[in-house]
């Protein structure tokens, strides 16, 4: 079942050209590690991917979600073949050998019966992120923002907090959320771990709730400024460690660290349902919350802080009044907002 005949692109990119495109791409966004060209089935999907994907390229189609959708059709007919015979795999041994078998089988005989207007968002970027690097390798296109835009970006995310104010520490950590929603729109990839590690925790973490789909380079981003944050400056025969003198990255990063853990809740948006406004999913935002209370990345301080903030989110959720809910779960004073509670509440 090796593919053997390499049809050539406009760019003479072979079909398995295109394969090893595709798995280059998963495995720097995912980390899956790289297949050889063969009779796996990780390899035979990829070369069906490919070729779905190519015939709607070559047709002048520049879509992302159309060629993710094809993309997923593609890797269906492989799996197909793999739920019914599984056997007629290189890999399928070593599968059965390591009791994963039956597990592989029902994961993918599931996916195949899905079609990708319905997948998980997280499936959904898979196939978007082979989709981009097919686009680009068969056509030249990328269709992201301008260099301008980006170094914009990155400049704002790497502005030291410390001296901000309140309101523009909120504003700065939401114009992360907004970046990576203006690169999801542009159909481009997440910039590279060297370039997010620069930013601070707030524009990073708002930069990762909105990009929502997991992905490994954004959290080696994370854990890098989180490992930067805890710089001290004691040396490697020091006992103990000296508080790091004013002016030096190790008390701009102190000084950072202290700022993103007094910085305020991300105000919640209100939702619009025709010309009516509803109240925000307070439980989908305590979910997250309670997620960021229990993250290894997380310092004690924003532990404590996720843990307040879950609590306030969960008392949100239990108001009828949308405007009282939000100034509650802002926190105007701990006083004020125990007493809207109290009145709020059913």
């Amino acid at each position: 079942m090796s593919s053997t005949i390499k049809p050539l692109t406009e760019n003479n990119l072979s079909i398995d050209d295109l394969a090893a495109k595709s798995d280059e791409a998963l495995d720097k966004a995912y980390g899956y590690g790289r297949s050889k060209p063969g009779n796996t089935f990780g390899w035979q999907a990829n070369v069906m991917s490919a070729t779905y994907a190519k015939k709607l390229i070559d047709a002048g189609v520049t879509d992302i979600e159309k060629i993710s959708d094809a993309i997923h059709k593609g890797w269906n007919v492989t799996a197909e073949k793999f739920v019914k015979d599984p056997d007629q795999f290189d890999d399928t041994k070593k599968l059965r050998d390591d009791g994963k078998l039956e597990a592989k089988l029902t994961q993918r005989e599931k996916l195949m019966k899905i079609n990708y207007s319905s997948l998980p968002e997280d499936e959904k970027e898979k196939d978007r992120v082979v989709a981009r690097a097919l686009l680009k390798a068969v056509k030249g296109i990328s269709e992201g923002i301008d260099k301008a835009k980006a170094d914009y970006y990155d400049k704002l995310g790497q502005t030291p907090v410390h001296n901000m104010s309140k309101d523009e520490k909120f504003k700065h950590s939401t114009a992360g959320g907004d970046y990576a929603l203006l690169l999801r729109k542009n159909n481009e990839r997440v910039p590279g771990v060297d370039i997010m590690s620069r930013w601070s925790m707030g524009f990073l973490s708002a930069f990762k709730n909105e990009w929502g789909a997991p992905n490994r380079e954004i959290d080696q981003a994370m854990a890098a400024v989180v490992k930067q944050s805890r710089v001290s400056e004691a040396g490697p025969f020091s006992y103990g460690q000296k508080a790091p003198r004013k002016g030096t990255v190790a008390y701009n990063a102190a000084q950072s660290r202290k700022a993103i853990d007094k910085q305020p809740a991300i105000e919640p948006l209100d939702q619009m349902v025709g010309n009516a406004t509803i109240m925000p999913d307070y439980e989908a935002i305590a979910a997250k919350h309670l997620k960021d209370s229990k993250s290894a990345l997380s310092t004690p301080a924003q532990k404590d802080y996720a843990k307040k903030m879950h609590k306030r989110a969960i008392e949100a959720s239990k108001m009828t009044d949308g405007a009282a809910a939000k100034k509650h779960y802002m926190g105007i004073t701990e006083s004020e907002t125990a007493s809207i509670w109290k009145k709020a509440v059913k």
